[in-house]
């Protein structure tokens, strides 16, 4: 049975901070789709970042149903640029970043382990959508909020752990395979 939810401003209900859609909120055998809904501050070119490791552009801008997926790949040509297949790096940090028509910023995360596809329509930063599909799981989601980006990160890391600082040993050589031509 589809449900919904909406978080509202403190101070002013009306003020709708992130609702999810519920046409696209539901959970098969295999599936589990889910979709948020919300305003971004145009004024700064609406702020959208976030979803794992990506080559291309930080911010993700005029997107119309771009497909971004997310799951441990080692992928030869990793640009994302939202078309299908979605394409992905290394890292798969189920989460996203936004300032909010409101000034402040926002973070959703997803507490999911499974391979997620993220569909991202930005409609100009007004009634923006992402709308989550994963291969399994539960809906499990975190919302933090601050007045900059700093401060939802720290709220972030409190929760899934703060990262420890390699050994400088660990640091040694480094070598990747791409760009090696096959004999």
């Amino acid at each position: 049975m589809p449900f919904s939810y909406k978080l509202h401003e403190e101070k002013d209900e009306t003020k709708v901070l992130f609702q999810s859609d519920p046409t696209k909120l539901f959970v098969t055998k295999f599936l589990v789709f889910d979709s948020g809904i919300f305003n971004m501050n145009q004024a700064n070119d609406n702020p959208l970042m976030g979803m794992g490791e990506r080559a291309g552009d930080l911010y993700f801008k005029n997107e119309t149903g771009g497909i971004h997926s997310r799951w441990a790949h080692d992928a030869a040509n990793p640009i994302d640029d939202g078309l299908p297949p979605g394409r992905n790096m290394y890292g798969s940090m189920p989460m996203y970043i936004y300032q909010s028509d409101q000034l402040s910023w926002f973070m959703v995360f997803n507490s999911n382990p499974y391979a997620t596809d993220f569909i991202v329509t930005t409609n100009n930063g007004v009634n923006s959508q992402i709308t989550t599909v994963t291969i399994g799981g539960l809906i499990e989601k975190y919302f933090f909020r601050g007045t900059k980006p700093d401060d939802v990160i720290i709220k972030y890391t409190t929760l899934t752990g703060h990262p420890t600082m390699p050994p400088m040993f660990s640091f040694g050589w480094q070598q990747c395979r791409f760009g090696w031509v096959t004999d």
